[in-house]
């Protein structure tokens, strides 16, 4: 199960697009969304757990998580993804990330 909340949350940020406008102004921080995984490997109901403090960035997450496609998982690993979490950070420098 570790491994494959690994690639959810390397994926979730790789698909996180930083908003112009929070670049721009310098804006930074981590936004946890929750959600199930479905048998087909979607992320079923994403909503904010956590906000970044960036009302832009927090729906940068949810974009992210809305449009993730990981393939099935196990189906014996089903309930114990029934509750994810997963942390998306916003850096502007590369070694922050």
């Amino acid at each position: 199960m570790r491994a494959y909340l690994a690639e959810l949350s390397r994926r979730a940020r790789d698909a996180a697009s930083y908003p112009r406008a929070a670049r721009r102004l310098g804006l930074e921080g981590v936004a946890v969304i929750a959600g199930s995984i479905a048998p087909d490997g979607r992320l079923l109901a994403p909503r904010l757990a956590r906000s970044s403090g960036s009302p832009a960035l927090d729906e940068a997450a949810l974009a992210a998580c809305r449009a993730l496609a990981l393939p099935p998982p196990d189906p014996d690993l089903l309930p114990a993804l029934a509750a994810v979490q997963v942390p998306i950070r916003f850096a502007l420098t590369a070694a922050a990330r």
